[in-house]
């Protein structure tokens, strides 16, 4: 690393942070590391430390580890993500690539599903792995797609490319296996008392859920295209979707009506969301375009084009901010300006 870029990162990484914080956060940052393999907490260590190695205490550390007995292989450079930089620690169990992540609203658990077939549910105060949701028998037989946390934090809902959606409970096992859809589970919300499960499939339909029984309430046809993504407005009256079919559509939740059709993207629309008040819906898509609606008469009322295909985006609780991620793997951060929004 070049001495400009190393002024760039102490830049990022204030020296004002105190050193045993320091020290604390690049022990968490190594943990997936050292949990497997002790024998590299000398190296973790100085490829995170070495940024502040002017700071006294870290200095006599970085002295301290340099004289370890046990043979080692010492980074020269700080090559490693060293603390103060937002990441509190990386969670590695799943063999395959990683399509979902969901956090249970007391911040205690988080949950994740894979391309490996499994659920896993991870203690988000230490990263330690609780358990694996891959119960013989009763698992999933092909990609996880998407989980949800219920906002009791009781249940976990994945969703699969296997055609299901299944029911569990946080910390034990599986309670219901949701079958109906006919091609892969691409999305799936909670509405937030809990009591429903609403999932988007690759067979065109929107199918809602009782939670704690399983039993499917409606299927909703509209779509001309597979779902993609599906959203359900803070009181629970509307589900909202995304489809291939480049629409997105909102739906009465008790009757499974559907009320209206917002049109506008030119490609598959991938992400939609709802504002806490329901006064309006954002949508993202492939044609690289954040639209955002109002969701009492469909009036598209802002546009925001990106650089790359819109795959995700969630409105702040308050209403006031958008942030939507792109194929690139940016995320944008965006603010609603001189509008008001009105029901």
């Amino acid at each position: 690393m070049e001495n400009d870029e190393l002024e760039n990162h102490q830049e990022y990484h204030p020296e004002t942070l105190d050193d045993l914080k320091i020290i604390k956060q690049a022990l968490q940052l190594s943990a997936h590391v050292i949990n497997q393999y002790p024998k590299q907490l000398a190296g973790q260590l100085t490829g995170r430390l070495l940024l502040f190695e002017k700071q006294p205490t870290i200095q006599k550390l970085l002295q301290q580890i340099s004289q370890t007995k046990i043979p080692w292989l010492r980074p020269l450079t700080a090559s490693l993500i060293p603390p103060g930089n937002g990441l509190i620690r990386t969670l590695i169990g799943h063999s395959s690539r990683v399509n979902a992540v969901a956090v249970s609203s007391d911040g205690k658990y988080v949950v994740s599903g894979s391309d490996d077939n499994t659920i896993k549910v991870w203690d988000f105060s230490t990263g330690n792995g609780i358990h694996t949701l891959n119960i013989p028998l009763t698992a999933h037989s092909y990609r996880v797609n998407v989980v949800a946390v219920s906002s009791d934090g009781k249940y976990i809902v994945s969703a699969a490319y296997d055609d299901t959606i299944k029911v569990w409970k946080l910390v034990t096992k599986e309670i219901h296996t949701l079958s109906g859809h006919r091609f892969s589970v691409n999305a799936v919300a909670l509405s937030s008392d809990g009591k429903y499960v609403v999932s988007g499939s690759g067979d065109n339909t929107i199918k809602i859920w009782e939670l704690a029984t399983g039993k499917k309430i409606h299927t909703l046809t509209g779509h001309n295209d597979c779902l993609n993504a599906v959203a359900v407005s803070n009181d629970g009256k509307y589900v909202v979707s995304g489809s291939h079919d480049k629409t997105i559509k909102v739906w009465e939740l008790a009757t499974g009506k559907e009320i209206r059709t917002l049109t506008g993207h030119s490609s598959c629309v991938y992400a939609v969301a709802v504002s806490s008040d329901g006064k309006y819906i954002v949508s993202g898509s492939d044609d690289g375009k954040i639209k955002v609606w109002q969701c009492a008469t469909a009036k598209e009322m802002l546009t925001f084009t990106g650089e790359s295909k819109i795959r995700c985006c969630a409105i702040t609780p308050d209403g006031a901010k958008i942030i939507a991620g792109d194929y690139l793997g940016k995320l944008h951060f965006l603010r609603l300006e001189g509008i008001e929004l009105q029901s």
